[in-house]
């Protein structure tokens, strides 16, 4: 397989950096940061509407059509933000249910009392 991560070099300090963020490697002095993310310690993910090495790439020109994904790269799909789910993450949550992708459900008074959550 391919190494296709995204190297920057560390700058403004005299001591190497000993950590990476999200998947990112340390080489050199720098970091390779995976697909969607970039930064000094690969810190940042693209954001809204944006992937790729370097997160130069427009999900789409149509703000609209991105509007539930945190990150999304070609490699590994999408993540949604929380409320939203699918594939584009263009799908909202149900009411009563909660985070990405749906997976919680809010409780009721008697069930908060008790720690179980409503179907």
């Amino acid at each position: 397989m391919m190494d296709i991560y995204n190297t920057l070099e560390l700058g403004g300090t005299s001591e190497p950096v000993d950590i990476c963020f999200n998947g990112g490697r340390l080489k050199n002095a720098a970091c390779a940061c995976p697909p969607g993310f970039a930064g000094n310690q690969c810190e940042q993910a693209c954001g809204r509407n944006r992937f790729g090495q370097t997160c130069s790439y427009v999900c789409s020109n149509s703000s609209n059509d991105c509007k539930g994904m945190i990150l999304c790269t070609p490699d590994y799909g999408c993540t949604c933000a929380p409320g939203y789910y699918g594939d584009q993450c263009m799908e909202q949550c149900q009411q009563g249910t909660y985070e990405a992708d749906c997976v919680h459900a809010n409780l009721t008074e008697f069930d908060r009392n008790t720690v179980v959550p409503t179907p």
